[in-house]
């Protein structure tokens, strides 16, 4: 509408007398072009229009400058909707490339995570594979007062044989030593859960070297599993300068600050 206010009186201005459009005739020229409902008014005007020639061309240039106005309006609001369609494509756009962005740093982050994790794991594993032999048995000459399942055990466990020699210590007197070494034949049979579980029990033994032994295996059990907790367990067995085990526990442990180190 100011648009049109604009031209309209911008038309007045003009020089010829002829079209000079006066505010009353805006007003009804406005009635008959607009008009949705054809009252007694609409009539009225379209009656005078009807008589009076000069007022006929007026209406007539009005109409065209109508035209030309509400055309003008037309191309600024598709030129407004194309603008509003351009900044929603932008908006859509900056949040596609910031959870593009997101989304790419969460994967790098779970990567390093994953590699990390794996690589800890790879290193738990070597630890645990170089000194998972630490346990030889008993010498025959000391377990001379034993039965004889109990010697042929500790010379199956020296070869390895550790199935045959946890068959032969099933059938020997239940002690806190032969349990250890069933416990220690489950370990490395692969019988993981019940190794850890009799570990866990024989830490409490009456002897102290197999509370020693238990609870060095039960640690390095734990390392193999890549298990939070076996750190803290070689820190104590390496801080017990009474553990048999002391020594080992501390160079695992170096070596395991010497790979943190390494990877920083």
């Amino acid at each position: 509408m100011q648009h049109l206010v604009f031209r309209l009186i911008e038309f007045i201005s003009m020089k010829s007398s002829l079209y000079q459009i006066s505010e009353e005739e805006l007003v009804e020229f406005d009635l008959l072009y607009g008009a949705e409902t054809k009252d007694n008014t609409y009539f009225l005007v379209k009656a005078k229009l009807e008589l009076d020639e000069v007022l006929q061309h007026k209406y007539v240039v009005y109409k065209l400058l109508r035209a030309e106005i509400d055309n003008d309006c037309l191309e600024l609001d598709a030129i407004k909707n194309r603008f509003k369609l351009l900044d929603r494509k932008r908006k859509r756009n900056r949040i596609y490339l910031r959870w593009s962005a997101l989304a790419v740093i969460v994967c790098v982050l779970i990567t390093l995570v994953l590699y990390s994790s794996k690589k800890t794991q790879q290193q738990h594993e070597l630890l645990y594979s170089q000194y998972k032999y630490s346990e030889s048995g008993l010498p025959i000459l000391m377990a001379s007062s034993a039965d004889n399942n109990f010697n042929s055990a500790m010379i199956h466990l020296a070869r390895k044989q550790f199935h045959v020699a946890a068959s032969l210590l099933k059938n020997c007197t239940k002690t806190d030593t032969t349990v250890y070494y069933l416990a220690y034949c489950k370990e490395l049979g692969g019988d993981v859960n019940a190794a850890l579980a009799q570990y866990t029990q024989l830490q409490v033994s009456t002897s102290k070297l197999i509370q020693d032994k238990s609870k060095f295996r039960r640690a390095l059990l734990l390392l193999k599993l890549n298990n939070k907790s076996s750190i803290g367990l070689l820190q104590k067995v390496s801080s017990d300068p009474s553990n048999s085990f002391q020594p080992l526990a501390t160079k695992i442990l170096k070596s395991l600050n010497k790979t943190k180190v390494s990877t920083r």
